[in-house]
């Protein structure tokens, strides 16, 4: 592992204390990592992370969703559509720049929108089928790598990309560069400060480390917006029931874990395998899959039931945050 130590990359600090201790438990990379909470700025981020040149190898070569089927209509959680919503109202054909598009669910919808939408993703692959299957115009390339006008967009959206990033002040003050005048920048990401976040702990499905380098509340996301220089932020926890799924599969990681652990079970990293081709007959074998698919409908829709709450009082999973330049 190519590991490094950092300052506080938001408020660039010095000075941590420690918040746990995790292993992947998605994608099974060996190894523990620590996450730290800045005790200026609240920030909890992996230290020491993977660097730059090494985070690829921490991602299996199909991390993205792939594209749906013909004729079907992509998911769109609540994030997603209060913020096309927002786009369509205030730029009505205004040009978008979609950061971490995937196979390009998202600018496919903008463009049905009348949005002129540009997507950005790093991986080769996930451009090409955007290309193929949407007719997309995307760029191969990280954010701060890509060749772009300054004052060329009027909005930038980066949806479950920030956490991912080695520099979210440095790829913020990008987004902001890209912006005309008046543009608006959409930031959503896992809320750590979700209720069931404090529940699971390491076994939170949305800390996928170490893929996942950051942690956000809504308090360090708005500052690290501001440390971006945008304003006028508005930063809240969105009612979404994606919560159900993401307690589901805390649910599962956490039986998995503590099943592999008494077990003495390792499990190599995935590499072309699916979870399942990786998992089979180490788990729980004597399980028929008819059993297994009927406890996770049970826990997604009969456990989650009392901890929906969270939607309530504010506390829910997903964190959408908006700032204009």
């Amino acid at each position: 592992m190519d590991l490094e130590t950092v300052d506080c990359p938001i408020c660039r600090r010095d000075g941590t204390r420690p918040f746990l201790t995790a292993r992947d438990i998605n994608v099974f990379v060996p190894g523990e990592f620590e996450l730290v909470r800045c005790a200026i700025c609240g920030i909890v981020y992996v230290n020491p992370r993977p660097t730059a040149a090494s985070i690829g190898e921490y991602y299996p070569s199909r991390y993205w969703a792939p594209p749906p089927p013909e004729g079907a209509k992509p998911y769109l959680d609540t994030g997603m559509r209060r913020v096309l919503a927002l786009l369509t109202r205030r730029y009505p054909s205004g040009r978008v720049l979609d950061v971490g598009c995937g196979v390009g669910k998202m600018p496919a919808v903008m463009g049905e929108l009348g949005l002129e939408a540009v997507g950005l993703e790093p991986y080769e692959h996930a451009c090409e089928l955007a290309r193929e299957r949407y007719g997309l115009e995307v760029i191969c390339a990280t954010l701060q790598e890509a060749d772009l006008p300054n004052s060329s967009f009027d909005a930038v959206t980066l949806f479950d990309v920030l956490e991912h990033v080695h520099d979210p002040v440095g790829d913020l003050r990008r987004a902001f560069e890209l912006l005309k005048p008046g543009g608006s920048v959409f930031v959503k990401v896992p809320n750590l400060a979700a209720l069931q976040a404090r529940i699971f702990g390491r076994w939170w499905y949305c800390l996928d480390t170490p893929r996942h380098l950051f942690h956000f509340s809504p308090a360090s996301l708005r500052r690290t917006l501001e440390a971006a220089g945008f304003r006028d932020i508005d930063c809240r926890a969105l009612p979404d029931w994606q919560g159900a799924m993401v307690f589901e599969t805390s649910v599962v990681y956490w039986l998995r874990g503590r099943l592999l652990d008494r077990r003495g079970i390792s499990v190599a990293p995935l590499g072309e395998q699916t979870v399942g081709e990786a998992l089979e007959g180490k788990v729980y074998p004597g399980v028929p899959s008819a059993g297994k698919r009927v406890f996770r409908w049970f826990v997604r829709n009969v456990a989650y039931l009392p901890l929906a709450i969270e939607n309530v009082i504010g506390r829910s999973v997903t964190l959408l945050a908006a700032g204009r330049r």
